[in-house]
């Protein structure tokens, strides 16, 4: 079974969203058949490598990746990557997951948060200054090094 151009279409948009492709699958099951996991396995290769999928894919990207410049392949690339995030925290209970699951959903809420606040990828104080010397928006200018006069040790009284 090959998607048709709506699946294809559904499918990419899915992953654009930030679902894992394995998951994505899934979603275009038949519920009157029986699955095992070779079969979805099998299905989930079928379409990722099919014509119908990239056609879509090229769709919801606007042109080929070789295609697009830098500044729009991080910028799809950094989108992508908060839509897998927010996917993620979307996808967990919190209150179900422990260890790695947590660290991850933490992670993601904590960078999550920075974006919605306007605060992703901002440099820190130190940070900042260093770029600005580096990009000598500021200088540092020598002084001269003068002690001030002391007046004379008077020992007390």
């Amino acid at each position: 079974m090959l998607p048709s151009k709506d699946q294809a279409l559904e499918f990419c948009l899915m992953l654009n969203a930030g679902l894992p492709s394995e998951e994505a699958i899934r979603f275009f099951l038949d519920g009157d058949t029986s699955w095992d996991e070779d079969a979805i396995r099998g299905l989930h290769d079928r379409w990722v490598r099919s014509r119908t999928v990239q056609e879509a894919m090229l769709q919801v990207m606007g042109k080929p990746w070789q295609k697009l410049s830098l500044q729009e392949r991080m910028t799809f690339a950094i989108n992508k990557h908060y839509n897998e995030m927010a996917y993620f925290l979307y996808s967990h209970n919190y209150s179900t997951i422990s260890g790695a699951d947590k660290t991850k959903a933490d992670t993601c809420r904590v960078a999550l948060e920075q974006k919605l606040a306007g605060t992703a990828g901002r440099l820190g104080p130190l940070e900042e200054f260093w770029k600005a010397l580096q990009d000598k928006s500021i200088s540092l200018k020598e002084r001269p090094q003068t002690l001030p006069a002391l007046a004379p040790f008077a020992p007390p009284n």
